[in-house]
This record gives C-alpha cells, sequence and structure tokens, in this order.
C-alpha cells in the first residue's frame, strides 16, 4: 500500500538511498557510512523494497524466489553485534517480504527509530538504478522529496564484465571462460546487464524526480586513488561531520573474476562500444572529470587491441 500525502513528511522514511552501482563499492559505502556516528543503516544491506516484482514495473522486479536465496545469504553472514532491536525490525520487514506483505508502511517504520534519535537514516540496494520512471516516482510518493540520493559510477566495462564473472561463476557455477561466447554476449547485452550500467539513462530518471541538487554521483576509482576525499564528499552531500581519515574503512574484495577470466576479442568490442557510448552520454550531465577520460582511454585501447587480435586471427 502506497502512503497517502497526508502521511508524507520531512521525516519519513530514510534520508539517503545508494542506488548502486552494483560490482561499484556499494559493500564499501556501506560499511563506511555505518561507522558514523550520526548515520544509521539496516544492520544487512540491500532491502529491495522498490524493486520487488510486486512493486516495480514488468521487468525491473526481482521475484520473491530470487530475494529469498539471496536474503538467505545475506542473513547467513549478519554482524550479530549490531543492535537487537534492528535486527528484530530487519527480521520482521524480511519475513513479511517473503510472504508477500512488504508493504510501504513496514519499510518506513525501518528507519523510525533512527530518526527518533537524532540520526541519519539511509539504505543502500545497487538494484534501485534499474527502476524506471515510474518506479522512481513511487520511491518519492513513499518516501518524499527530501531524500539524497548516492549513486558510484564504474567503468562500464569493468562492472559489466564483473558482473559477468558473478552471474556465471556464482550463479550458474561456471567460469566465464568455459561459457560458449554466444552466451556470454548474450548476457552483456541483456537488461540485467545493460540497465545497471546505463548511468546515464539512470541520474536522468533520479534527478528529473528528486531534482539535480538531490542526487550526486560519485565515481568508484576514488575507493582506491583517494578514499578520504571521497570520504569527504559523502560526507558533505550528506550533510554530515567529518570522520578522521584513520576511521576510513578499507576497500575489501568482492570479486568473482578469476587469473584468465578476460573478455574474448568480441566480448571486448561489445563492452568497449557500450562504454564510449555512456561516457558520451555522461560528459554533458556531470562534466569533465579524469576517471571519464581514463575510462575512454581503456575503452579506445580495448577496441585496438581486439582489432589487432582480429587481424591476426584472421591472417
Amino acid at each position: 500500500m502506497i502512503l497517502d500525502a497526508s502521511q508524507i513528511a520531512s521525516d519519513h522514511g530514510p534520508a539517503f538511498i545508494g542506488i548502486g552501482a552494483q560490482r561499484a563499492g556499494t559493500t564499501w559505502l556501506h560499511a563506511m557510512l555505518s561507522r558514523h556516528p550520526q548515520v544509521w543503516l539496516p544492520p544487512i544491506k540491500e532491502l529491495h523494497h522498490f524493486d520487488m516484482t510486486a512493486n516495480a514495473s514488468p521487468g525491473v522486479g526481482r521475484t520473491r524466489r530470487e530475494h529469498l536465496s539471496t536474503r538467505v545469504r545475506a542473513w547467513r553472514r549478519q554482524p550479530w553485534s549490531s543492535d537487537q532491536r534492528d535486527i528484530l525490525s530487519l527480521a520482521r520487514y524480511d519475513v513479511g517480504a517473503l510472504m508477500g506483505m512488504a508493504s510501504d508502511r513496514r519499510y518506513c517504520a525501518l528507519f523510525a527509530r533512527a530518526r527518533a534519535e537524532g540520526l541519519v537514516p539511509g539504505e543502500i540496494t545497487p538494484a534501485y538504478a534499474a527502476l524506471t520512471l515510474p518506479d522512481v516516482e513511487r520511491v518519492r510518493a513513499i518516501i518524499g522529496t527530501n531524500t539524497k540520493v548516492l549513486f558510484i559510477l564504474r567503468d562500464p566495462i569493468d562492472r559489466m564484465w564483473s558482473h559477468a564473472t558473478m552471474q556465471f561463476r556464482r550463479i550458474r557455477g561456471r567460469s566465464v571462460t568455459d561459457v560458449p561466447e554466444a552466451e556470454v554476449l548474450q548476457f552483456l547485452s541483456s537488461t540485467p546487464c545493460t540497465s545497471r550500467t546505463d548511468y546515464a539513462q539512470t541520474l536522468a530518471i533520479w534527478q528529473a524526480v528528486f531534482s539535480a541538487d538531490s542526487v550526486r554521483a560519485f565515481f568508484f576509482d576514488a575507493v582506491r586513488d583517494a578514499p578520504a576525499e571521497l570520504v569527504a564528499d559523502v560526507q558533505g552531500f550528506l550533510g554530515l561531520s567529518s570522520q578522521h581519515e584513520h576511521e576510513i574503512p578499507m576497500a575489501g574484495t568482492n570479486s568473482y573474476r578469476r587469473p584468465g577470466d578476460n573478455p574474448s576479442p568480441a566480448a571486448g568490442r561489445q563492452l568497449a562500444d557500450f562504454a564510449l557510448a555512456q561516457i558520451a552520454a555522461l560528459r554533458p550531465m556531470i562534466g569533465d572529470s579524469p576517471y571519464l577520460d581514463l575510462w575512454q582511454a581503456r575503452a579506445e585501447a580495448l577496441l585496438t587491441d581486439t582489432a589487432q587480435k582480429r587481424t591476426g586471427t584472421d591472417a
């Protein structure tokens, strides 16, 4: 049930949402923000409230069965040192979601205690980057307009290939190098993969609904190159007090890629073409960035490399 307008207020639901991108450092972002004394996040990342099949547009949402499998894995990794009140509240919400009773009221109730205690509550679910315009308008109808939206962008080539290696290794039980090339190319062009890497479309939708000032893009490259500066940028965007640099958690390893899991020439061309189109679309939206320049150089180099390999094969 969508809450009516009289129930929407500036102190309703999360104060910020992280919408992705998937495979782009959102686990690091969750860990970093969870350690901030002013912030509250659910003890388990990724609520998936707005992309459940019953809530999202056809082709966007995940099924209850898909949600069950991921939540079971998440609860097995649950940090039981979390506040037991938070664990019980989340458990009630998850049970309701898996039984088809994930109401918007229950979702917003997850953040009520944090709000009452003067904390800045939020949640991070990378799948939200793939939501359509009607889906995002529904998000606004539920949580109001005073929500900040964080979006971490990763080099499209790396994000899509990381997604592919995860898809085939974790979900299908095979190395990407053991999969027929046609199957890999089909996945790279599939909606689940491309919609999570169509950064320009995602930014356009969320900025149209929540305003450009309320939606901020950050770069995954900065997690490695300048984590302190990235943390300061995120904290400033959310209106948080500064943390000391030594309190910044290190980015962990969350990769399914193994040595030798490299794209074939055909996959490389497909990845590079998609990346170059994204970079061209992003430049007028977020301005000049050395990271966009780096992405473009990588994509152009990959095209050159795959062309040389193709020429060598033809010879």
